[in-house]
């Protein structure tokens, strides 16, 4: 069951990310934005994933949250959407 439960996981943040409005990724831009994410970590959390982001999407990463599915065990995924947009599922 835990392979379904992650799998499902997966397939939610991926429909998240197909909804946000973001351009195609900017590889200087993400590097220069890297180094202010630190930073978002001492802002509480709705505020700083809201910054965060609101930052990457700026970048062409598409930063999502999705409460975990029971039995999944996961906490965070990567991966490309497509040639040009990254994806960070978070649960």
């Amino acid at each position: 069951m835990t392979e379904q439960n992650t799998a499902l996981w997966l397939r939610l943040i991926e429909r998240d990310a197909q909804h946000l409005d973001v351009p195609p990724l900017r590889d200087a831009a993400l590097r220069k934005t890297a180094r202010t994410l630190p930073a978002m970590t001492t802002l509480t959390i709705p505020d700083g994933f809201t910054a965060a982001r609101a930052a990457l999407a700026e970048t062409g990463v598409a930063l999502t949250f999705v409460r975990e599915v029971p039995g999944t065990r996961v906490c965070g995924a990567t991966w490309w959407l497509a040639a040009d947009r990254p994806v960070i599922g978070l649960a």
